[in-house]
C-alpha cells in the first residue's frame, strides 16, 4: 500500500478484518508512505500491530514506492492496494488466491471496483491509442467520434459481469503473481504517477501471461479523493 495524503482508517480496518478472516494464509502489510501530513504508523499499528511502515519522507512516485515496499517481502502474490479503498468482502484474500490458482495462465487479476455509493468504476480498459489524450481532454471528446472512442476505451460495451481477459486493470487494486512481479521488476519507476499500471499489464501480456478482470471479487474505492490532490498516488 502506498499513501501520500494520509491513509484511510476505513481502509486499514477492512484490511485488518480481511486478515483475520484468512488465518490460514500468511499475509503481511507494508505501507510505503510518501511524506503524508500525518504519520500513518499509529493508526496502522492500532489495527495491524505487525504491519511494516516505510516512511519515505519525500514524493518518490507510486510505482517506485510500490517497488520499494515489495522489496521487504518475497511473496507468492502481491496485492497492490490504494489507501482510500475499502475491502467490502472480508474473505477477499481467499477469493483472490483461489481465482489465481485456478487460472495458471493469469499473471495478474483485478477485482470489480465500486464507488463508495455502489456505482461501478470503469477500471478494466482497452489499451489506449496515441490520440487518447486528445479524445478525452479536448473538444474532440464532445464529438460523436470522441464519445465512441472513449466508450470503447473504458469498455462501456462490456457487461462487467463475467471473468474475462482484459488489456489492463487499474493500479488501485492489482493482485499480481509473485514470479511475474519479479520477472518484470515491478512497476517501471520512470512513470511517476499514471500509466505505470498500463505498462505493467502490457509487459505481463508480452511475457505470455494474461490479465484477468474478476467481477465476483469486489471492493470499494473513493476514486479521485487521493489522485485529485497533487501530492497523492493513483
Amino acid at each position: 500500500m502506498v499513501t501520500h495524503n494520509d491513509v484511510s482508517e476505513a481502509c486499514i480496518r477492512s484490511v485488518a478484518e480481511a486478515m483475520r478472516m484468512s488465518p490460514e494464509l500468511r499475509i503481511e502489510l507494508v505501507v510505503a508512505d510518501n511524506d503524508s501530513r500525518v504519520d500513518p504508523g499509529p493508526l496502522v499499528h492500532q489495527h495491524i500491530p505487525e504491519a511494516t511502515i516505510l516512511l519515505r519522507n519525500d514524493d518518490h512516485g507510486y510505482g517506485r514506492s510500490c517497488n520499494r515496499a515489495a522489496e521487504d517481502i518475497r511473496a507468492r502474490y502481491y496485492f497492490i492496494l490504494n489507501p482510500d479503498t475499502v475491502l467490502s468482502q472480508p474473505d477477499i484474500f481467499g477469493r483472490l488466491l483461489r481465482v489465481m490458482e485456478s487460472h495458471p495462465e493469469a499473471g495478474m487479476i483485478g477485482p470489480k471496483i465500486l464507488y463508495l455509493d455502489g456505482r461501478l468504476q470503469e477500471t478494466c480498459r482497452r489499451f489506449p491509442r496515441w490520440f487518447m489524450p486528445f479524445a478525452q481532454r479536448s473538444f474532440l471528446g464532445k464529438t460523436r467520434w470522441g464519445a465512441r472512442y472513449t466508450a470503447s476505451f473504458v469498455m462501456a460495451d462490456d457487461s462487467h459481469t463475467r471473468t474475462r481477459p482484459v488489456d489492463w486493470i487499474q493500479g488501485s487494486a492489482m493482485f499480481v503473481r509473485g514470479e511475474m512481479w519479479h520477472l518484470l521488476g515491478g512497476f517501471d519507476h520512470r512513470y511517476w504517477l499514471y500509466f505505470e499500471d498500463i505498462d505493467l499489464c502490457r509487459r505481463t501480456w508480452l511475457a505470455g501471461k494474461r490479465v484477468l478482470y474478476v467481477p465476483k471479487i469486489e471492493l470499494k474505492h473513493a476514486h479521485g479523493k487521493e489522485s485529485a490532490k497533487h501530492r497523492s498516488m493513483l
